[in-house]
C-alpha cells in the first residue's frame, strides 16, 4: 500500500493556494468591466432645455468697489493705476472712455509689477520683457501663464471688482 500522507508543510502551501485562488475568483467580480449602455434608445436632453434651477451657474462673487480717489487717478482712457485689493496686486487700465479692464499687476514669470502700455494697447512687464493682452493672456514670453483677469462693473457710479 502507498503511504499518501501529507506532510505539514505541503498541507499548509496547498491549502494557502486553494485559499489564493478562491480569493481571485471572489475579487474578479471586484474589478469586471461593466457591458457598454446602450445609449441609443433614450435621447439625451440637451442643457439649453432644462430649467433654470438645473443649470450649473458660478457663484456670485461680490463686489470690492474702489474709491472715489481711486476712481479719479483712472478717469481718463490711457490712465492706469495698480491698487492693492484683498492683498492683491490688481492693474486697472482705463481702454476708453466706456472701457476698463482689470487684472492681476504681478507677472507670472518672477512677479514683477506689469504696466499698461496705451499706444501699444497691452500689458508688458520691464523686468524681464513679457508682454499680455488687454485679457491677461500671455502674448510673447518669457512668461508661461496668463494673468488672472478680473470682472469690472460699474454700479450707482462705483467701479467695483468682482474677486
Amino acid at each position: 500500500m502507498k503511504n499518501t500522507s501529507l506532510s505539514r508543510r505541503s498541507f499548509f502551501l496547498k491549502a494557502a493556494g486553494l485559499a489564493g485562488a478562491a480569493a481571485l475568483l471572489k475579487s474578479r467580480d471586484l474589478f469586471a468591466v461593466p457591458p457598454p449602455v446602450d445609449t441609443s434608445r433614450a435621447a439625451p436632453t440637451p442643457a439649453a432645455a432644462l430649467p433654470d434651477t438645473a443649470k450649473p451657474q458660478a457663484p456670485e462673487k461680490p463686489l470690492t468697489f474702489l474709491t472715489d480717489k481711486q476712481a479719479k487717478k483712472i478717469s481718463d482712457p490711457g490712465d492706469y493705476e495698480v491698487f492693492k485689493i484683498n492683498d492683491k496686486k490688481i492693474l486697472f487700465a482705463r481702454i476708453s472712455a466706456t472701457e476698463l479692464v482689470a487684472m492681476s499687476a504681478v507677472c507670472t514669470h518672477e512677479g514683477c509689477t506689469v504696466k499698461y502700455k496705451p499706444k501699444e494697447g497691452d500689458v508688458k512687464c520691464w523686468c524681464h520683457g513679457s508682454t499680455y493682452d488687454l485679457k491677461g493672456h500671455v502674448v510673447k514670453g518669457p512668461a508661461k501663464q496668463d494673468l488672472t483677469p478680473y470682472t469690472v462693473q460699474i454700479k450707482d457710479g462705483k467701479i467695483g471688482i468682482a474677486m
